[in-house]
């Protein structure tokens, strides 16, 4: 028993990082915009070509076939206005550099 309550405690698992875009708003988790200025951005984002790299936060792990990941990835539908959008994110070279935004 206390071994479960532990495992309920964790907050992130390796499959929180497996992301997949979807097309249908209704069925999306998180709603994103995607910038090319990093100072409108509010998430930085690494993507993996390894899902098992996937673990530290903002590194994406991309899955492109909708079969695979269907159930553990997290589902994101892309809006064209930054208002629209739960995450702003841009695109880093470096997975040192992803995860949220400091603030200034």
């Amino acid at each position: 028993m206390f071994y479960c309550a532990l495992l309920i405690g964790l907050p992130l698992s390796a499959n929180a990082q497996i992301v997949r875009f979807i097309n249908n708003v209704y069925q999306a988790e998180y709603y994103i915009f995607e910038t090319k200025d990093s100072s409108a951005a509010n998430y930085f984002v690494f993507k993996t070509a390894n899902p098992a790299e996937a673990i530290k936060e903002g590194v994406w792990f991309v899955a492109d076939d909708p079969l695979i990941y269907r159930d553990k990835a997290i589902k994101l539908h892309r809006v064209k206005s930054p208002a629209e959008a739960d995450l702003i994110v841009y695109y880093v070279r470096r997975p040192t550099h992803a995860g949220k935004a400091k603030k200034r």
